[in-house]
């Protein structure tokens, strides 16, 4: 049998092609065409065929959700970068949309519209910030560009501005480790901008930064400062990187924090961490008190936005654990996170909850209930599920389940709190019995304290896998990762625990329109 890429319509090699209704016809066909792969996610936003990676542009605007995301709409292979798109009424249910951004041959962005942020201006209209980059030599930073692009006519519309660059240069003089992705936001009420921005980059030799800039009409920036500064030699508690990808802040009202994510980069080496502390008079420094891992799995460059509800809503990219020989033939690469609502935690972390609109997609719901011993049955054999388990205490061993188990436990993930290991872990050890792909244990860091009574939420959806430690106040730790279970009959699951008391599981619903 053909690989899926093999069976999905050739893409034109016409550049215009992504931003017609060509490519969404093309979608809508990849999507029939890749559904019965059993990696492929159901109610996680995907690609509808080729490459996907970080979130860009996320907004509410006009009662729909606009998720943008970093797109090789021809082969699922990280290149020739632009910026795909799709919305939702309602967080959950995603519609495919042609791409609002590419590359231009001859010009600032002709290597590739990398990654950027929105902001609503002061007329209402949507504004898109985005790294355009121009030929020159491989991974300098002077080639990296702040561009914008204006939303139309219902976000049917996307006009690159024609000032651009509108940050063509580094600060002069400044000596740069990388250079990229920026995000911006209003500045405080009386204070010296109007807008900010903020872009990732690292002072060679010492660490990672987010230099920050300031503007009153959102094209012409002066820049400020550091927002902060790490230090690439220290390791504890969480190493910050030589150099910070897509840095996303906010100050968050009912902490009275500020809350920086940062993405600490090193070659080959990649992870998210969240420091939360004190903000100075302007809105542009911030004084780290805590600063951790944010998410230990494959979750990576996330993006967040204040909703019309007043949450700090989150989105993040789960990379493959699977390699390029694999998921090159299987049409597609890449998947969201399931929408987080962020908070503070009481002793400043930070972390996110699934938003209650996935509660929509449950189906067929079955009671968990304890048995004798440490280890109890789940009625529902599924790889497209939530998992709702509550303990009464940390107990002895491990607190969580094993999913996507095959009968003879050949293959198998176990998800939940490891004391020993000392937090929120997805172990990869047994998931799949292909050895090519990756069978490490992630890890976020967690302390439980003795006593205390905790639910742990698990939702499988294919390949993917994100769980959640929540207490009586909110969300304590969350991991997003990816699995690969080789078995067909990898679909049992069971409760492990001593102070298990009960729970609940789901099977989820397909989310996909499958409509333009």
């Amino acid at each position: 049998m053909a690989a899926p890429a093999d069976r999905l319509p050739p893409a034109p090699v016409d550049r215009d092609w992504p931003m017609t209704p060509g490519y969404v016809a093309r979608a809508t066909a990849g999507r029939a065409i890749l559904r019965d792969d059993p990696h492929r996610p159901r109610y996680h936003a995907c690609p509808p065929v080729g490459w996907m990676n970080d979130p860009n542009g996320v907004i509410q605007h006009g009662g729909r959700w606009h998720l943008f995301y970093q797109h090789n709409p021809r082969a699922s292979v990280h290149a020739d970068m632009h910026w795909g798109y799709m919305s939702s009424p309602d967080l959950v249910h995603w519609d495919d949309h042609a791409c609002a951004l590419r590359p231009e041959d001859g010009t600032y962005d002709a290597q590739g519209i990398w990654s950027g942020n929105a902001v609503v201006a002061d007329d209402g209209a949507p504004t898109l910030f985005y790294t355009g980059v121009r030929a020159g030599p491989n991974d300098r930073h002077e080639y990296q560009l702040v561009c914008i692009a204006d939303v139309r006519d219902g976000f049917t519309r996307f006009a690159k501005d024609p000032g651009n660059p509108v940050i063509p240069a580094t600060p002069l003089g400044m000596d740069l480790e990388q250079y990229r992705d920026p995000v911006e936001w209003r500045g405080r009420a009386g204070s010296p901008n109007t807008w900010l921005l903020a872009i990732g980059a690292g002072f060679p030799g010492v660490g990672g930064t987010a230099l920050v800039y300031g503007s009153d009409d959102l094209r012409h920036w002066e820049y400020l400062h550091p927002m902060a500064v790490g230090n690439a030699s220290v390791r504890e508690p969480v190493w910050t990187g030589i150099m910070w990808e897509c840095p996303d802040f906010y100050e968050d009202p009912a902490s009275g924090k500020g809350v920086l994510l940062l993405n600490a980069w090193d070659h080959g080496v990649q992870h998210v961490v969240a420091s939360t502390g004190d903000v100075d008079e302007t809105g542009t420094r911030l004084q780290a008190t805590r600063t951790s891992a944010f998410d230990g799995g494959a979750f990576y460059a996330p993006q967040s936005f204040w909703d019309a509800k007043g949450r700090r809503i989150q989105f993040g990219w789960l990379r493959e654990s699977r390699p390029a020989t694999v998921y090159g033939p299987a049409g597609w690469a890449g998947v969201m996170s399931l929408p987080r609502v962020l908070r503070v935690t009481p002793d400043g972390r930070l972390a996110g909850s699934p938003a209650p609109e996935t509660a929509a997609l449950r189906r067929d719901h079955v009671p968990v209930v304890p048995s004798a011993g440490t280890r109890h049955g789940v009625e529902l054999h599924e790889a497209h599920f939530e998992l709702s388990l509550r303990f009464d205490a940390v107990g002895t061993g491990r607190c969580g389940a094993r999913v996507r188990c095959s009968p003879d436990g050949q293959e198998a993930t176990f998800v939940g709190y490891d004391p020993a290991a000392g937090g929120l872990i997805v172990d990869r050890s047994q998931s799949s019995v292909d050895r090519v792909n990756s069978s490490t244990t992630s890890l976020t860091p967690l302390v439980i304290t003795d006593g205390a009574s905790f639910t742990v939420r698990i939702f499988g959806d294919g390949s993917v896998i994100e769980a959640f430690i929540e207490d009586e106040g909110g969300c304590i730790a969350n991991i997003g990762d990816r699995i690969y279970p080789t078995r067909p009959d990898s679909l049992r699951m069971s409760v492990e625990g001593t102070t298990f008391v009960g729970g609940d599981a789901w099977v989820m619903a397909d989310t996909w329109r499958s409509r333009a």
